[in-house]
């Protein structure tokens, strides 16, 4: 009796016409509400509005401009602020429902949003985002059996690209179709394949705000797509939250007492990226004697360790060499509170780097080859140590900053993980490529296959007794010693930090024989080349390495109580041209006498 009026009343079960399902939310057919035209479509006849009503951390804006892409994709979003009264908000300032036709809110009491406004539209929807198995990251399930409303997973709001975006958005449509047929009619034209794209459209744009706020403060907030800044990924392909440890589970390997949350690490990188050495450097600092285990690129992609087929929880790392990250992401997530994935790039052949889009995202590391390769044990260290800073800073949102799981002595130990895997391949060397060592993952005649990335074993050392160069620049005859570059000295902020670099592309053009140094696009310092001088970086100082001082900026290290061994080389910063190619001096402008 569906097609009913309310006013036809069934005699042996007392249902009225228009009702789907009984249960708390009774969905109530009224007259049209002329005076809603936000939420009334002349091809449907009928008015209704829908709350976008999920728990924070479960992929809701995705949900709700999916949904504002469908309906008002050039509309700017509205939200029920969880507070008393409950207004509605669209663009700062307080609105009617109709307003717009999708309103998001955390405020999770579907029965008295249903009562509030059932009377101003002919339908109210409930479309709702839920995530995990933790109750604060769900609602409650008998919810979603009323026929006016929407349960979706977060597994089902995952996208990486455009084609999975333009699947999810046709998946999540054709739900959105089955669930309501009964009001929007079946193949409805507005869920027709123009919503779809329109749908698509707005989800690229939030993309981009959520890109262009990343540097911002949580505080900012984008009007149109309400996205927040300092959020890192461009999607909620893996987005990450930190949630509450898995307190049934407290003989898993990665339950880190430090953080009290569950983890697991993969290595996942294409052959021949340096990927053994990434894979020890993470297995030094969270399992030092551990055996590696790695999962196959086979059928049901089965984990081995030491030959035998392990469950994932009997490690903290994994290595593998498939590289779908999201299928890996779907099938493993619900067993940890979070899964990283740290990822080594070599070159510009597609067949050694992973799709770029995936490095976006803040619980992908994405690492390259360059920064894998040492010859030394100096060299070594400075790796361990920006390999494990880059870590702390990617993934500071789960451990936090400065975390005991990533301090010194965990450094020290990847430091001499790889020292034995180092060794370990040499007495490998003369083995066919068949042998494999089962705690560390290297190959028999490592050394000697093409594209191995055989200049991370270790160069023998120069000699104490040969002679030292004095000077930065030295008698071509001597014996160069492996000098190193510190800089120090930068702009700090209540709650930032950024070093200047203007002293260390000034130094490459002075000192040839020093490495270069290399500024990626943000200004940021790249390579090994520049090593920060702090606490913990100090004692590597030797008398041959240069230190680039930016003078009356805030140093960690005071120079006057704390002596740099080797030369240093005073800038004053507080007024100098920049850089041509910097990326605040786009037009060169801002440089008059720069020194080449």
């Amino acid at each position: 009796i569906l097609d009913k009026s309310f006013d036809y009343v069934d005699g042996k079960y007392g249902v009225h016409g228009g009702v789907g399902s009984p249960g708390a939310v009774e969905i109530i057919a009224t007259a049209p509400t002329i005076a809603s035209p936000k939420g009334t479509f002349d091809k449907l006849g009928k008015s209704f509005h829908i709350f976008q009503a999920s728990p924070p951390g479960t992929a809701s804006v995705v949900v709700t401009n999916w949904l504002m892409g469908l309906f008002e994709p050039d509309q700017h979003y509205s939200f029920m602020v969880n507070q008393k009264g409950r207004p509605i908000r669209h663009r700062g300032e307080e609105v009617p429902a109709d307003t717009t036709i999708v309103t998001q809110t955390h405020y999770l009491d579907l029965m008295k949003i249903y009562k509030r406004f059932h009377n101003d539209f002919d339908e109210v929807f409930f479309v709702v985002s839920s995530r995990g198995d933790s109750e604060e990251l769900r609602i409650n399930p008998k919810l979603c059996e009323y026929n006016n409303v929407l349960c979706l997973e977060y597994e089902d709001l995952i996208y990486a690209n455009r084609s999975q975006l333009e699947t999810m958005v046709q998946k999540l449509t054709a739900i959105f179709q089955d669930r309501f047929g009964y009001f929007f009619g079946e193949n409805s034209s507005l869920l027709g394949s123009e919503s779809q794209m329109n749908a698509i459209q707005r989800l690229e744009e939030m993309d981009k705000a959520v890109a262009s706020l990343s540097s911002q403060p949580a505080s900012v907030i984008d009007k149109k797509f309400g996205v927040h800044g300092g959020h890192r990924s461009n999607s909620n392909l893996l987005e990450v939250k930190p949630l509450a440890a898995n307190e049934g589970d407290p003989d898993f390997k990665h339950m880190a007492e430090d953080v009290k949350k569950s983890f697991h690490v993969f290595a996942a990188t294409p052959p021949h990226t340096a990927s053994t050495v990434l894979t020890n450097w993470i297995m030094g600092i969270f399992e030092p004697e551990e055996y590696y285990s790695f999962m196959v690129n086979t059928k049901g992609r089965p984990v081995l360790q030491n030959g035998v087929e392990i469950p994932i929880s009997k490690t903290i790392v994994t290595k593998t060499h498939y590289l779908d990250l999201l299928a890996l992401y779907k099938r493993f997530r619900k067993e940890f509170d979070e899964v990283f994935f740290v990822v080594s790039n070599r070159g510009t052949d597609p067949e050694t780097r992973i799709d770029y889009d995936f490095c976006e995202y803040n619980n992908v590391l994405c690492i390259e080859y360059d920064d894998l390769v040492y010859s030394n044990n100096i060299e070594l260290e400075l790796m361990v140590q920006k390999l494990t800073r880059m870590f702390q800073d990617r993934f500071e949102y789960f451990f936090g900053a400065n975390s005991p799981l990533l301090d010194m002595e965990k450094q020290k130990n990847a430091v001499q993980r790889l020292k034995e895997m180092d060794d370990v391949t040499k007495s490998m060397a003369d083995q066919t490529f068949d042998h494999v060592d089962q705690k560390f993952g290297v190959h028999g005649g490592h050394r000697n296959r093409d594209d191995s990335e055989s200049k991370s074993a270790l160069a023998p050392q120069v000699p104490e007794e040969a002679p030292r160069a004095v000077s930065v620049v030295s008698d071509e005859n001597a014996v160069q010693p492996q000098r190193k570059i510190f800089y120090c000295g930068g702009w700090k902020g209540q709650t930032d930090f950024k070093y200047s670099t203007f002293g260390l592309v000034l130094a490459k053009s002075l000192f040839p024989e020093l490495k270069s140094v290399r500024l990626q696009p943000n200004g940021n310092i790249a390579g090994v080349d520049a090593i920060p001088l702090l606490e913990t970086t100090i004692h590597m100082a030797t008398k041959d390495d240069l230190l680039i001082m930016h003078s009356h900026q805030y140093c960690e290290i005071r120079l006057w109580r704390q002596n740099f061994p080797g030369i240093q080389l005073h800038i004053n910063s507080e007024a100098y041209d920049l850089h041509p190619l910097h990326i605040a001096n786009p037009d060169g402008n801002k440089t008059y006498n720069y020194l080449p």
